[in-house]
């Protein structure tokens, strides 16, 4: 990264999606947090006032664009400037997720790092990822830190750019995730990335050094923001293949990386110069989902009255003569004509043709087998984003 500062290239002018622990109160983050987001259960304000009871996001937002302690520069993007969301401390984090990816829309951001992750293929956000890509989003993913079989969500998604760790000693680290296809090529993560760092500490204004495929994940979204920096009209698509097409193969490493190690300067050098190599055409529909232990719960309890259930739904795109906006309020319409009940409470994210409902057993197995809805899913996962 130092050619590109030594150009003038840190990231002014760019706006990063960052959705994690919080941020807390830390000198080398100072002015750069221009938007926090945190909610309540219910999806109501719970302040504005920046904060990170877990570290996690701190951690990884000074990665991305913090300044300098004592001559020791931190953040890839110094420049650049952060919109913060709390989505992973607490609560339905999936729930909360979708919360933080619809309120950066519109928001300008030109990067989003997400150093999180849930296990499993549910592709819960594919559709609101797929609507912020679609407004000028790269969407950078960390694959995950509990070994090589066990690769996490959404960066298994196509249309992200996900990210592994290296050690200083060249290496792959054991817990770092991978996806391989049938024929045992690795496909994911895209890059990898040095995964250790002395950063910002939540607990003081000193520095804290923590290692994983969330930190590299970081560095990756700090290194895609100053590329926008320096073509602001570069499309997502364009950006990552940049990364992609300027990263460094390493041998003996095929089987832990699609495409090798991330370079800036390449990357800068290569952008726009070519097509969008490994972003191709991405399905219009998530994967057909069921969540196994919420159809069970459903099925069960349909049986007997009371009980409440909360999930989120997502809607085919070719639900019947509605529009885009209106998918999801039609096949809730539909389920409460058959059933003969109302939903307990709804939250809609029309974008992502999504809706988070709370309702009887019931009505949340009517929904299950309705050919209209694509992702029946809980809302919420298990956090993998520790080490």
């Amino acid at each position: 990264m130092g050619s590109l500062w030594r150009a003038g290239v840190r990231g002014q002018g760019v706006e990063i999606g960052h959705l994690d622990s919080g941020v807390a109160e830390h000198p080398v983050l100072r002015r750069r947090v221009a938007a926090f987001l945190d909610t309540d259960a219910r999806g109501r304000p719970a302040g504005e006032h920046p904060r990170d009871e877990l570290g996690h996001g701190t951690h990884t937002a000074a990665i991305v664009c913090g300044g300098s302690v004592e001559g020791l520069a931190i953040g890839a993007a110094p420049r650049a400037r952060l919109r913060s969301a709390a989505v992973i401390d607490a609560g339905d984090n999936l729930v909360r997720i979708l919360r933080g990816l619809d309120w950066l829309r519109g928001s300008g951001v030109r990067v989003l790092c997400m150093a999180l992750g849930f296990e499993g293929d549910n592709p819960v956000l594919w559709t609101m990822l797929e609507a912020l890509r679609r407004e000028g989003v790269l969407s950078v993913c960390a694959i995950g830190n509990h070994g090589p079989a066990r690769p996490l969500s959404p960066a298994r998604y196509p249309g992200v750019l996900s990210v592994g760790a290296i050690t200083e000693a060249g290496e792959v680290p054991g817990y770092c995730a991978r996806v391989l296809d049938d024929a045992g090529r690795c496909v994911a993560p895209a890059l990898l990335a040095p995964g250790t760092f002395a950063s910002a500490d939540s607990r003081g204004e000193g520095l804290r050094t923590m290692g994983g495929t969330s930190q590299a994940c970081a560095l990756v979204a700090g290194i895609a923001a100053l590329l926008a920096s320096a073509r602001p009209r570069a499309t997502p698509g364009q950006l990552a293949s940049a990364l992609i097409r300027g990263a460094r193969p390493i041998e003996g490493l095929e089987s832990r990386c699609r495409h090798g190690l991330v370079d800036a300067r390449r990357a800068l050098e290569l952008l726009g110069t070519h097509g969008q190599r490994g972003f191709g055409p991405r399905p219009v529909e998530p994967p057909f989902f069921r969540d196994p232990a919420l159809m069970k719960t459903a099925r069960l309890g349909s049986s007997f009255s009371g009980g409440v259930v909360r999930c989120i739904v997502i809607a085919s795109s070719r639900a019947a003569d509605h529009p885009l906006e209106g998918r999801a309020a039609s096949i809730l319409a539909r389920v409460s004509k058959a059933t003969r009940q109302q939903p307990k409470a709804v939250e809609y994210f029309p974008v992502a043709r999504a809706a988070v409902v709370e309702a009887s057993p019931r009505f949340i197995h009517a929904l299950a087998m309705d050919s209209r809805v694509r992702v029946l899913s809980p809302t919420r996962a298990e956090n993998r984003y520790r080490l």
